[in-house]
């Protein structure tokens, strides 16, 4: 017989269907960035993931459901019996054939909610082999010791074996926020994007009170879904740079979230992100441009980019990152996030680092600083700076060090007289003027403004001009092109 938590409650949140997720958080885009960037993106068959689903004889998916159908998935819990069609609806936006961003994963290990707790509960220095795990349920032990003491079982498992947990809140805004599994430190804790999910800091009498929850947003439905959609985004993250750390993963999921979609998103110096939609949507564009920019040491760094530091010997706090905004821009913003993980000794607890984020100008005055005391992550969202040398700092309150990932993008529009275009001397000939010299571009077609279709991709000249044939072109019809670009 299992041994479990007596007291375990489990809830099963609904899981809802979106038209397509990907479109909403950027898939399409990033798609068409890496054609312009001569890209491929990710095989994510070297990966194994992983899932568990409330329920006792029904959690795991349905084997034979066409979105799972090229899939090797192993129930490791042995128990489940009939298929589950919340699990089937998770499994589907995490690793469906067709309605996720990691439809090739190399193999799944599926458990009970009951199975997997009891096994981080009773073997904390055990190894897992899942790159990426999602925990799409709820639950509580009523009490916050038990609360403390299985949130630092799920943190070690990130310690020792690098996995990054992707877990779900609650539904409804009015909720309260569940003990587990979002209360830990190392995972990612997912909303949806219309706000309708529990949230708000984790609550006193718990292991660092006052966190905010969730980390991030994902415009599927549910929570369920959410989590599900948002551990495929992790994934093929940690596929396309397999040396990064679960930890500089979900600093560069957090730097890529967006916040434009929020009109009252906001943080303080002592609240990293907002307390309704955390750091923001997750973008897959624009962490994927983030982790696609490299691994850059402290010194002069590019627009994105990330780095993975560890303390010790010469390698000392406080480390600081230069960039530059162009003369010519018009409008900046710069987003940043710095995490890092919360040990665990295989007890309850340990003792937390305290580090700040903090963006000067270059007359080093502060224009943004971000410094929780019970935080395991800061974040900095800046928008209209001005062209100018920034540096953004990382540096160490109290005396204990930790590995730290940080990760940045400053997205920038410069000056630019007004394009130009006109038909070339046949009726298939498109000429346009006063563009972005040397950069790639997408020419699109349609008729109906409803639908665009890709026709070329091409190289401006030096001197910004680009001409370029439809060959579909025909007399007579009305047709509507645009060119799309994405600055470096």
């Amino acid at each position: 017989m299992k041994s479990t938590l007596s007291a375990l409650l489990l809830s099963l949140m609904p899981c809802l269907v979106s038209a397509d997720w990907r479109t909403d958080i950027g898939w399409d885009e990033l798609q068409e960035w890496a054609s312009l960037n001569s890209m491929t993106l990710p095989d994510t068959s070297g990966l194994a993931v992983g899932m568990s689903e409330a329920g006792t004889t029904a959690y795991a998916p349905d084997f034979n459901d066409i979105q799972l159908s090229d899939e090797s998935i192993i129930d490791v819990t042995g128990e489940s019996i009939i298929p589950s069609s919340h699990a089937t609806g998770v499994a589907s936006q995490f690793f469906g054939n067709s309605s996720s961003m990691t439809p090739s994963v190399a193999s799944v290990n599926i458990y009970s909610a009951d199975d997997f707790i009891d096994k981080i509960k009773n073997d904390n220095s055990g190894l897992w082999t899942e790159r990426v795990m999602s925990h799409a349920w709820i639950g509580s032990v009523g009490s916050s010791q038990g609360t403390e003491i299985l949130s630092a079982r799920l943190d070690a498992t990130t310690i020792n074996s690098d996995t990054l947990h992707i877990v779900g809140v609650n539904n409804g805004s009015a909720k309260t926020l569940p003990e587990l599994l979002n209360q830990s430190y190392n995972g990612i804790s997912v909303g949806i994007s219309s706000g309708n999910h529990s949230r708000g800091p984790v609550p006193d009498g718990y292991e660092g009170a006052g966190r905010q929850k969730p980390e991030v947003v994902n415009s599927l439905g549910s929570s369920s879904s959410a989590t599900g959609a948002t551990a495929s985004v992790a994934t093929l993250l940690r596929a396309q740079a397999s040396s990064a750390t679960s930890v500089a993963i979900k600093s560069v999921i957090l730097a890529g979230a967006d916040k434009l979609k929020f009109e009252d998103w906001d943080n303080s110096s002592t609240r990293p992100i907002d307390d309704i939609y955390g750091a923001g949507e997750v973008n897959i564009l624009n962490s994927f441009r983030i982790l696609s920019g490299g691994e850059q040491s402290a010194g002069s760094i590019g627009s994105y980019g990330w780095d993975y530091f560890s303390p010790g010997g010469r390698n000392r706090f406080p480390q600081a990152y230069t960039l530059t905004i162009p003369d010519n821009s018009t409008s900046s913003s710069l987003c940043a996030n710095l995490s890092w993980n919360r040990a665990s000794s295989g007890g309850s607890y340990s003792t937390l680092a305290n580090l700040s984020l903090t963006l000067t100008d270059s007359s080093d005055v502060v224009v943004f600083s971000s410094d929780s005391s019970v935080d395991n992550i800061e974040h900095i969202w800046q928008t209209n700076l001005s062209p100018g040398t920034y540096t953004i700092t990382v540096a160490r309150n109290g005396s204990v060090n930790a590995d730290y990932a940080l990760a940045w993008r400053v997205d920038t529009e410069t000056n630019s007289s007004p394009s130009s275009f006109n038909h070339g001397a046949t009726s298939n000939d498109l000429v346009f003027a006063n563009l972005a010299p040397l950069h790639k571009y997408i020419l699109q077609r349609s008729s109906k403004l409803s639908a665009w279709v890709d026709i070329s991709t091409t190289e401006s000249l030096a001197d910004g001009s680009l001409s370029v044939s439809d060959p579909n072109s025909e007399l007579g019809e009305k047709v509507f092109y645009r060119l799309s670009y994405y600055t470096p």
